[in-house]
């Protein structure tokens, strides 16, 4: 419970709110200062806030004491808050109106303003201000205080003004905020001054004067405003009361001095104010003074400030408000003289503090008299005073001690009712009923009870579940509400958390409320209760889908949790809701459960089966487990909660507060920043620099629908039905420094790190001196000082290590040295450099001990001071020469030189067999990279010298380079190669060739392959393996390689699950194995036949050839096999044939065509009816003709059924025998000359339906019969039925109706299409009528709209916080998802929602499961995307950033300034969409083409821009050539290149690429203008911008800030817009923006912008890298608006657009008309537009005026165009088949015989005339051969033949040359995976 002093602290708070929120709570607060005057503004303030009506008020002494006054019973003392001492205390003091008069008592002065005194006053004034008084008073008033106010805003303008932040003055200038100020002071201190002067200030002012009021409207705004109406006010009523009273005492003396009277008081002339006073001489009182005040009335009404809705931080006023002097305290208008005379006693402080450390009883009297009355009284004082005994009656009046004590007592328990910490029951169960900030949280507590689990488990669930706090209003108060471990902490106010006196609900006792609310059926409502079971199925269902998306590739394999599948269809929703509904099938339920139990058992044993492991298994399988439990049942007949208000507590604010800025680091360099001395002000800048501009979601209280956003003014908190809280930054930097010095900021984890941190700095500040002394010692090594886990160096010692090892070099502030230059390298590499410096230089470190802390330094001399050191050594010892110890052995010559080589066939040998059993070298060769164990060998080759002792080596190492540089080359190449292959750790390479090898056996590993296709995911498959492979399988396998030490050990279970993974990928056999025929599994193989549908040879289902691969690949197989197998065959066939043909004519068969070899020909009857028999080779088939009529046909399934059944037996009779009936048969079906002939309903080529459904194939149509064929079998079977069977098989099997052609109609009106209802039916019994009567009602559907492209219309598209962008982006691919489903178009309000699409650009968060903060989002992401879209979103994460409307307005602006209005606008990177919904109007008649990689991206602009062609793939797979006029967007930034061919010799990274692809693109004079990376105009290497010049001007470029994406995209980034303009040709050209300058601080930037820094927009500067680098970067301006600026620097790119020149159609062909150009007609090419003949150039096509025979001319040869390019695109294409390329070969026969009949030869130059300028002319002239006289020869060979091969795939070659070679060819790089 909140103390008295902090109930009134509240109260004081929210009445200055509320006095400056309404024009009428303004003007009551200026009417009670007025008349208490005397008062400072925060006094007045209270005394207004309880006692609106007061009129006089004083302490209880003063009105015992000084006015004889005693305080009724009953009455209630106005608190006051007196900030005088160390510490904040109560005073209480009494209204008049509270006070009666005892005999002696004397009411207080209160001057009033008569007639008479005003030309006194105005005269004062007048004087005293030099302000005249004309004629009426009040304007005189309202002059002065205007003049005073603007003193007043002079005076203290800098403390006015920094208030304004969080009031309604924000955003005004200097001299805006004074006018508002004077304006407002003028008004109020008029107002106050007429209302004390009694001049009805209510007729002189209206209710608009007081406007500006408005804008103070926070406590600190109105405390500045009121205290200098109060202290103006104050001075002049001074004035005027000093005035009157001196008027009064003349007119007295004037009186006392022409009357005598007696009855005056002889001391001051005035009336004797007792009431039976002895005029002739009494007693004399000093104290009388004139009784003109009216008494007021005992019970007047004390008024209570009611509390407003919470609009932001509350902020205490000051206690006094003086700013020169102490608060004043005291009675209003107590006369002058008695104040003077009683030291104080009107004004000074009473005693403070009731009954408390920060309240005492206020003194009753003189001493400590216990017969005193106290600050309340219980009973009315009598009106009259008793004639007798005053001093008994006195003590009559006044509660005795015991009495005041037990007063005391119910003050100290009592507060007012607005703050009261009474809590009623009610407003608990309230509090209980709320669900702590988890949804659905009421449903989940009545499904835990009726569970009846115990009270400690539903305590733990409540504990888990809430969070946060919440704020509640009820109609009893205003209560704040934490969840904390110990409970829900509730107070009255709005704060809870920390209040020692706040109200603890123990979750134990939340828990027996709360049961007994639901036993009583008041605490959820019966839709809740009834839906809790539900809702708990649903949770579980969805926690077991997020669990099953989860499980990785092998779990998947292996089956786990495989009876979920069956319910997996559909969108998310659907699966869930149909998961939910199973679960109340108990048998599904004992399956799940089963197999979740078996997952959870094999997850504990391998955790690599789910790839994210944020999942609460147990939660799951305690959910499962109890989901069959029987439950109690709640009722109730609540249908709605009982509603309460709500708000965002303090305790909430605080909270969201120290989440930080939401950046990584944010926090730390919060903390940090605000423990440095630093202004509020530079606070406040500090954090809206620091949080910038964006928010998130579940920011307060972690509740879902709330939310924190932060920008230029400060943060808003938001949360569902509270009101939103605004803080300025000004704000937050208070509260920030309160929680701070209140140590809640940081956490103590969090302040340990910090800690740590800061110790560290410490250590480094405080190790320079040591740095130094060690320095000293040592001035010519490099010293090395360690701190922490790092090893520094400074001065010049950093700056030459960093050039020397290629380290950052930057600076740091040392406390007295300024900054200093350093360097650091980190102690797990100190081995590496220091090797490396050693080679120049002696190296001293200074490192800390490990165990004992203790710092100590050593030194390791260079390599040539080592080998000096060895020498002199050794001189020592044997002398100068080396051979003073062994006379006679010296050399009588010593060459001059040594030999290097000679040097090395000495020694190398020797070195490599020291270094090869080098410990240091070996580990490194085995266990680090090759570049540490280059640096080893180096170290190694130097011990083994120095260990030596041989000087001659020493002395070549040391003075020969050359010899030393190559011992240590030649050294470790001859040893590292051998020494890594022997010692490297096994590799998952090496394990995988072990388990390739097995035991050996290739039977056994059959076997293995065999039982791991069924058991493989089988318990008992590990042991079955450790027996297959002939081990034990209690001991695991262990797998080394020869001459390493070390090996692998694994379990049977990681046996057998990696080569189960071998297996499934096809790699457990060796490629030895696979070739080798001998090796393969026999059995295998006839299972797998099997199991695809080959059974024996047999083909088990037909229709499988359609459709399987596998099946066509094996059938081609069998099929090339049989056609070797039956070449012999054929060449038998030929032979008999040809026998019997040399027998019978005596000439040789006629073989040129194989299926249709003519055997037999000859007449029957005498109509001499022609018979000719064929034999097909290729079929095996014999078929008989009767005079061209196909007769019949013998079938046979191979080559030798048809040599055994026919060929061997050939007979020129049988064949050429002619039936009597099959004659009169034919006769029969002669057609008569006459007759009219019935056409055959069907032709060749047509599928007809017997039985079963079975389809046929009609091959043929003779005169008697028709041939069908079974298109299922592989080998064609004919069919032969006689036209009159077939006709029966029609009746008898209906065949579907052939869709009639529709009609076709120039212009066909669009019928809107209607359904009818049926409203009554009429029988005609009933109506009498031959017929019923049908009532219906007609509907017409309405056309749907047709789609439009979105616009945009807003510039904070995409301005958002992490959560918030994130919640953007699920809501647009959910809207997407269901348009796809629904295969419908968006609407415009669906458009909206898409439109808010940002991409995953600064979202890596949501796609990292390790984030707990993001773990819900996650999930989300994670359900709701397929697997190729997670992964492509995942990819965009440091890419997909989107551009703002800021940025392309202003791209739009300069391409219009140019001249451009309309043409075919090209975005190759359009995410959404951007720049097409912010195209001007004046370029809304332009063609718009796209093209998006991302999948997801790519269809949500399609949506939006339906009228739009919207390319879904990479910019690569398009190529438009020469056709867009304007090129516009945001290209990706990025390092990496793009796989296109005609590019990938440039080398460009991907930015570069994509300025090279879009001016490929552009027509000549098109415009390019790309938002870029700098590094298109930064980077060093100038090729990308030299390539650029070449082929286009540059316009001009504009650099933006690094904050320019950062509101939509959340990146900070450099980055150009390019504005370019396309050449017609490349010239060799190199200008000067191609090249780099640099700017002012040395930084080499482009010289564009060195030579034009205005286009620079912002302030060019540094910042450190990740890497500790100083980098360039463009800081934005202070106050300036990015719009503005780009706006006046597209001003100055230059550039005119031209519209594309119209193509010169050659003789006598003007031009009539031009259209925007199809992108799929090719460019230079004619082409037909509904019926007209148009020429495409480039970006336009136009239509020639072509005379009439002309246009016929070209659209002849379009035609013919068009048919040559389909059949070469055929005749490339291997899947197309002879017979298709046959028919068009015959269309196009068709065609040219047309055109040349009608217009003569292509080459004619007629038609040269027509289509010369067509790109293809010179191929259709190619169609024709022509002789010396340009006559025609023949057709081209494309008429009747293949004259292109077909593209064969390449599956194998022999040579790498040959895989080299094909990459190159096929994918344009060396791609080893492809080689491979």
């Amino acid at each position: 419970m909140p103390s008295k002093l902090q109930s009134y602290m509240q109260m004081a708070d929210e009445a200055q709110r509320q006095t400056t929120g309404s024009f009428r709570g303004w003007t009551s607060f200026l009417s009670t200062a007025a008349r208490l005057y005397k008062y400072p503004y925060a006094e007045q303030v209270m005394i207004h806030a309880q006692r609106p009506d007061a009129t006089a008020c004083a302490e209880y002494d003063f009105w015992n004491e000084k006015m004889g006054r005693y305080v009724r019973r009953g009455s209630k003392g106005i608190a006051l808050i007196d900030n005088s001492g160390e510490r904040p205390r109560l005073r209480y003091v009494f209204d008049v109106a509270d006070t009666g008069r005892t005999e002696r008592g004397r009411s207080p002065y209160l001057w009033e303003l008569r007639e008479e005194y005003k030309d006194a006053v105005s005269a004062m004034l007048e004087n005293r201000y030099d302000v005249a008084g004309a004629d009426r008073l009040a304007d005189q008033l309202e002059r002065i205080a205007a003049q005073l106010a603007d003193e007043y805003w002079n005076d203290y303008k800098r403390d006015i003004l920094a208030i304004v932040d969080d009031s309604f003055l924000y955003g005004y200038d200097d001299f805006n905020v004074g006018v508002a100020f004077c304006s407002a002071a003028t008004v109020s201190i008029t107002y106050s001054l007429m209302s004390r002067c009694g001049l009805d200030p209510e007729s002189h002012f209206e209710h608009e004067d007081f406007l500006n009021i408005f804008d103070f409207n926070t406590p600190e705004a109105a405390a500045e405003l009121g205290t200098a109406v109060s202290r103006i006010s104050g001075q002049v009523l001074r004035e005027i009361e000093v005035t009157i009273k001196n008027y009064e005492r003349e007119k007295i003396a004037e009186r006392s001095q022409s009357h005598d009277r007696t009855d005056l008081h002889e001391e001051r002339g005035l009336p004797d104010s007792r009431p039976d006073a002895d005029r002739d001489g009494g007693s004399k009182t000093a104290g009388q003074i004139r009784e003109t005040a009216q008494e007021l009335p005992s019970g007047a009404q004390t008024g209570t400030v009611q509390p407003s809705e919470p609009v932001g931080e509350v902020v205490p006023a000051p206690a006094g408000d003086r700013r020169d002097s102490e608060p004043e305290t005291g009675a209003a208008d107590a006369g002058a003289d008695e104040a003077e005379r009683s030291d104080g006693g009107a004004e000074s402080p009473g005693s403070d503090e009731v009954g408390g450390p920060d309240e005492q009883p206020e003194s009753a009297g003189r001493g400590n008299d216990p017969e005193r009355a106290g600050v309340q009284l219980t009973a009315d004082a009598p009106e009259a005073e008793p004639a007798q005994a005053p001093q008994a009656y006195q003590m009559s009046l006044f509660p005795s001690e015991n009495e005041q004590i037990a007063w005391i007592t119910e003050a100290e328990s009592y507060t007012p009712s607005a703050f009261s910490m009474s809590i009623p029951q009610e407003d608990i169960d309230h509090i209980l009923r709320m669900e702590g900030n988890a949804d659905h949280a009421r449903m989940m507590i009545a499904t835990e009870f009726s569970k009846g689990k115990s009270t400690e488990k539903i305590a733990d669930f409540l504990k888990n579940t809430f969070h946060g706090g919440n704020g509640i209003v009820t109609d009893n108060g205003r209560y704040a509400v934490w969840y904390a471990e110990d409970g829900i902490h509730i107070a009255n106010g709005d704060a809870s958390r920390y209040l020692n006196s706040a109200k603890v609900v123990s979750w134990h006792e939340a828990v027996e409320r709360i049961g007994q609310l639901l036993e009583q059926g008041e605490y959820a409502t019966n839709v809740e209760l009834a839906e809790a079971p539900g809702y708990e199925r649903v949770e579980l269902a969805k926690s077991l889908w997020y669990l099953r998306g989860d499980l990785s590739e092998e779990a998947n394999k292996q089956g786990y949790l495989s009876c979920l599948d069956e319910y997996r269809s559909g969108g998310f929703p659907d699966a869930t809701a149909r998961l939910a509904e199973a679960l109340k099938d108990a048998a599904f339920h004992q399956t799940l459960k089963d197999e979740f139990a078996a997952f959870a058992a094999a997850y504990s044993q391998d955790k690599s089966l789910m790839r994210f492991r944020f999942h609460n298994q147990q939660k799951i399988w305690t959910q499962l487990s109890e989901l069959p439990q029987k439950r109690r049942e709640y009722r109730s007949d609540m249908a709605d909660i009982p509603p309460v208000g709500r708000f965002i507590t303090e305790d909430e604010i605080s909270a969201s507060l120290t989440r930080g800025s939401g950046i990584e680091g944010g926090k730390g360099r919060i903390y940090a920043y605000f423990r440095e001395k630093h202004s509020s002000k530079e606070q406040a800048d500090f954090l809206k620099r620091e949080y910038g501009i964006g928010g998130s979601s579940h920011a307060v209280s972690g509740a879902t629908h709330s939310g924190e956003e932060h920008g230029g003014k400060g943060i808003v908190l938001n949360k569902q039905d509270c009101p939103e809280v605004q803080i300025t930054w000004a704000n937050v930097a208070k509260r920030i420094s309160e929680l701070i010095r209140k140590d809640r900021f940081l956490t103590p984890e969090e302040k340990t790190q910090y800690e740590q941190l800061q110790r560290q700095n410490t250590e480094r500040n405080a190790g320079w001196n040591e740095y130094n002394a060690v320095k000293e010692e040592h001035p010519d090594d490099m010293v090395l000082y360690q701190v922490g886990d790092f090893f520094e160096m400074y001065g010049e010692d950093a700056r030459t290590a960093a050039e020397l090892l290629d380290l950052n070099l930057t600076t740091r502030n040392i406390p007295d040295a300024g900054r200093v230059a350093m360097c650091g390298i980190p102690s797990n590499r100190l081995e590496q450099y220091v090797e490396d410096l050693r080679d120049k230089y002696d190296v001293t470190i200074s490192a800390v001990d490990e165990n004992s802390r203790e710092r100590r330094t050593y030194t390791m001399r260079s390599i040539d001071h080592e080998a000096e050191r060895a020498t002199d050594a050794y001189e020592a010892e044997f002398g100068a020469d080396g051979y003073r110890a062994f006379p006679g052995n010296r050399a009588e010559e010593e060459p001059d030189a040594f030999d290097v080589q000679a040097q090395l066939d000495k020694y190398l040998p020797i070195i490599r067999d020291a270094v090869e059993q080098d410990i240091r070298y070996r580990n490194a060769c085995g266990h680090s990279d090759r570049e540490n164990a280059a640096i080893e060998c180096n170290a190694a080759v130097r011990r083994s010298i120095l260990a030596s002792g041989d000087m001659e080596l020493i002395r070549s190492f040391s003075d020969m380079p050359e010899f030393r540089e190559r011992l240590h080359q030649e050294a470790f190449e001859g040893t590292y190669e051998r020494l890594y292959n022997l010692l490297r750790p096994l590799s998952q390479d090496d394990i995988d060739d072990a388990l390739r090898a097995w035991n050996g056996d290739i039977k056994s590993k059959h076997a293995v392959v065999r039982y791991m296709r069924d058991h493989a995911r089988d318990k008992d498959t590990a042991s079955w393996l450790s027996r297959e492979y002939g081990g034990d399988e209690t001991k695991n396998l262990f797998i080394s390689r020869a001459g390493n030490p070390e090996f692998a050990e694994l379990t049977w279970a990681k046996v057998q699950r990696r080569i189960s993974q071998l297996i499934e990928a096809d790699d457990f056999y060796t490629d030895r194995e696979r070739d080798d025929l001998d090796d393969v599994d026999p059995v295998a193989i006839r299972e797998a036949l099997a199991q695809r549908g080959i059974v024996n040879g047999e083909l088990v289902d037909p229709a499988a050839l359609e459709r399987d691969p596998f099946i066509q690949q094996v059938t081609a197989d069998a099929e090339r096999i049989a056609q070797e197998e039956q070449e012999p065959a054929l060449e038998q066939a030929k032979s008999l044939i040809n026998d019997f043909c040399r027998s019978e004519y005596g000439d040789d068969a006629d073989f040129s065509d194989l299926t249709k070899i003519g055997v037999a020909y000859t007449t029957v009857t005498d109509d001499e009816i022609p018979i000719q028999v064929n034999i097909d080779l290729v079929n095996y088939r014999l078929e008989r003709y009767l005079d061209g009529e196909h007769l019949e046909t013998w079938q046979y399934a191979s080559m030798q059924e048809l040599i055994a059944n026919e060929l061997e037996s050939l007979d020129f009779s049988e064949l050429a025998y002619v039936s009597d009936e099959e004659v009169e048969q034919y006769r029969f079906h002669e057609p008569a000359a006459e007759a009219t002939e019935t056409p055959f309903p069907y032709a060749v080529g047509d599928t007809v339906y017997l039985e079963d459904g079975k389809p046929f194939i009609i091959e043929s149509i003779g005169t008697f019969d028709i041939s069908l064929r079974d298109p299922t079998l592989f080998y064609p079977i004919l069919r032969a039925e006689s036209k009159e069977n077939f006709a029966r098989l029609m009746e008898r099997f209906p065949q579907p109706e052939k869709a009639a052609p529709e009609p076709v109609t120039e212009e066909a009106e669009t019928v809107p299409g209607y359904h009818t209802e049926i409203e009554a039916v009429y029988p005609a019994e009933e109506t009498r009528l031959p017929y019923d009567v049908v009532i219906q009602t007609l509907h017409i559907d309405e056309p749907e709209p047709p789609a439009q492209n979105f616009r945009i219309t807003e510039d904070d598209l995409g301005v958002g916080g992490a959560k918030a962008k994130f919640r953007m982006n699920m809501d647009a691919i959910n809207l997407l998802k269901e348009l796809e489903f629904d295969g419908r178009q968006a609407t415009p309000e669906e458009q909206e929602v898409l439109s808010r699409y940002v991409g995953w650009g600064g979202l890596a968060d949501a796609f990292d499961e390790t984030k707990e903060n993001w773990k819900n989002e996650f999930a989300e992401l994670y359900a709701t995307l397929s697997p190729e879209e997670y992964a492509a979103a995942r990819a965009s994460t440091l890419n997909a950033h989107y551009t703002s409307p800021t940025v392309i307005r202003a791209i739009y602006d300069a391409v219009e300034n140019m001249g451009f209005q309309t043409g075919n606008i090209l975005e190759p990177s359009m995410g959404v969409g951007n720049f097409f919904g912010m195209l001007p109007e004046i370029m809304a008649s332009s063609k718009l083409y796209g093209v998006e990689l991302d999948s997801l991206t790519g269809r949500i602009a399609k949506q939006l821009y339906s009228k739009a062609d919207i390319t879904v793939a990479g910019f690569e797979t398009t190529d438009r050539k020469d056709f867009f006029d304007l090129a516009v967007g945001n290209v990706p930034f990025g390092q990496y290149q793009v796989n296109d061919r005609a590019f990938d010799k440039l080398g460009f990274s991907i930015h570069n690429y994509f300025f090279a692809k879009a001016l490929d693109q552009v027509r000549p004079g098109g415009v390019v203008a790309f938002v870029t990376s700098r590094y298109t105009m930064d980077a060093k290497d100038s090729a990308a911008r030299k390539y650029i010049a070449q082929r286009a001007d540059f316009l001009g470029a504009i650099r933006l800030p690094n904050n320019a994406f950062k509101a939509n995209a959340g990146t900070e980034v450099v980055s150009d817009i390019i504005f370019l303009q396309k050449r017609d040709r490349p010239i060799e050209i190199e200008p000067d923006w191609v090249h780099l300058g640099e700017n002012a601080d040395d930084f080499a930037i482009n010289s564009y912008f060195v030579d034009h820094p205005e286009m620079v927009l912002g302030r060019q500067t540094s910042e450190s890298t990740q890497y500790g680098k100083q980098d360039f970067t463009v800081e934005p301006y202070e106050g300036l608006d990015l719009g503005i600026q780009l706006s006046d620097a597209i001003r100055n790119i230059r550039g005119t657009y031209t519209e594309a020149e119209l193509p010169d159609l050659g003789e006598d062909e003007a031009i009539a008309d031009s259209i925007p150009a199809d992108p799929d007609v090719k460019n230079f090419s004619y082409t037909i537009v509904d019926g007209e003949v148009y020429y495409r150039q480039n970006s336009i096509m136009t239509k020639p005026d072509l005379n009439a025979t002309a246009k016929e001319r070209a659209k002849g040869m379009v035609e013919l165009r068009d048919c040559v390019q389909k059949l070469i695109g055929q005749q490339m294409d291997g899947f197309i088949s002879d017979d298709t390329i046959r028919q068009t070969q015959a269309e196009l026969n068709s065609l040219y015989d047309s055109f040349t009949a009608k217009y003569g030869l292509i080459n004619s130059r007629a038609n040269a005339l027509a289509f010369a300028d067509d790109s293809s002319y010179y191929l259709l002239c190619s169609l024709e051969e022509l002789d010396e006289d340009k006559n025609l020869k023949r057709k081209a060979d494309m008429f009747t033949k293949r004259t292109i091969k077909a593209h064969e795939v390449v599956t194998s070659v022999d040579t790498a040359s040959e895989a080299l070679a094909l990459s190159i060819s096929e994918k344009a790089c060396v791609d080893m995976e492809y080689m491979s």
